[in-house]
């Protein structure tokens, strides 16, 4: 299991530049630990020292009096604010929670701008997670943005012969489905010696069907794709739903994001206290993640065409151990 958490400001600049971020923190945190502490600022830290916490919005039923009176605590008990979590209950046998609206629904959106307005009038900061639960997503999310993985099969041929057939179906492919690459390697041996593979991809027909005149000798064909994973929200709150987004593709992010904006700006003039989205992890049940640009950027950040590897990802070597471990690290 991966774990990422992400805080997305709602007014990011351009472009992230490493080198004078990290030249601001250290001008920042040297200018704190020269400056001497008043007593005054002490007792009454600014706001960005102050403790935030996760506020759980369990099955998504608020009572927007009762958030009121939860702003007004954090308030008077010191606090920087809170991130709404809209999320679902894991344990609650008998029940006992209601089922709130759909998350980023009319009542939702209502309930998530009260806390923004009542927030700025407290002079606290609120922040946002993205999505009911982890991972970002949504109804809103359709397939070709859901999350992506590699998958591949296999068939054994006797050559020489022509082979004309369709290659194994993958039980675990799901619509959108993308050939990456069909490669056949001799016998089965676990060491592929690339010289020897040969690449099948422009013998498939449109219908997925392999045509090829098989050379003498036993072949492994192996067959890998790009396809969605369907993978859910992992625990919603009950009336919210949806796909996690393909989180390697920045169109599917972007695509997520504006939906996000989108919907708790509807109507209003600024955002009030919300200062903040949040992500709440990075959890997907893949044995590869995958996107479908993955390929290209992969060969301009390392300077090489990663398909012909592919055979390492099913458990071969490719060549010999050192090469086919230091592919495994360039993913």
């Amino acid at each position: 299991m991966n774990t990422i958490n992400f805080f997305h400001p709602l007014t990011p600049p351009r472009k992230f530049n490493v080198c004078a971020l990290a030249t601001c923190l250290s001008i920042l945190t040297s200018g704190a630990a020269s400056a001497e502490l008043s007593q005054a600022e002490f007792l009454n830290p600014p706001l960005q020292a102050r403790p935030s916490a996760l506020w759980t919005w369990m099955n998504a039923h608020v009572d927007r009096d009762q958030l009121t009176y939860e702003l007004e605590e954090m308030k008077d008990k010191g606090m920087r604010g809170a991130i709404i979590w809209d999320m679902g209950a894991l344990i609650d046998p008998d029940g006992i929670i209601p089922k709130g609206p759909p998350f980023l629904g009319p009542e939702s959106v209502a309930s998530i701008h009260h806390v923004m307005d009542q927030g700025e009038r407290l002079g606290l900061e609120i922040g946002l997670s993205a999505a009911s639960s982890w991972n970002p997503g949504g109804p809103w999310v359709d397939a070709q943005d859901g999350c992506q993985t590699l998958a591949w099969s296999s068939m054994s041929v006797i050559g020489p012969k022509q082979v004309s057939t369709r290659l194994p179906f993958l039980e675990k492919a799901k619509s959108p489905t993308t050939t990456l690459a069909v490669i056949a390697v001799p016998g089965e041996s676990k060491v592929v010696d690339p010289a020897q593979a040969i690449r099948l991809d422009e013998h498939i027909d449109a219908e997925g069907k392999l045509n090829w005149s098989a050379p003498a000798g036993d072949w492994t064909i192996l067959n890998f794709v790009s396809t969605a994973t369907g993978q859910q929200l992992m625990c919603p709150s009950p009336n919210s739903r949806g796909l996690m987004i393909d989180h390697l593709s920045a169109q599917a992010t972007r695509n997520h994001l504006n939906h996000v904006l989108g919907a708790i700006t509807k109507g209003r003039d600024d955002l009030g206290a919300l200062k903040t989205l949040f992500f709440d992890s990075y959890e997907v049940k893949t044995p590869v993640d995958w996107t479908p640009k993955f390929t290209a950027a992969f060969q301009q950040a390392y300077g090489y065409d990663p398909l012909p590897w592919l055979p390492v990802l099913a458990g071969m070597t490719v060549t010999n151990d050192e090469l086919s471990k230091r592919f495994r690290d360039d993913r």
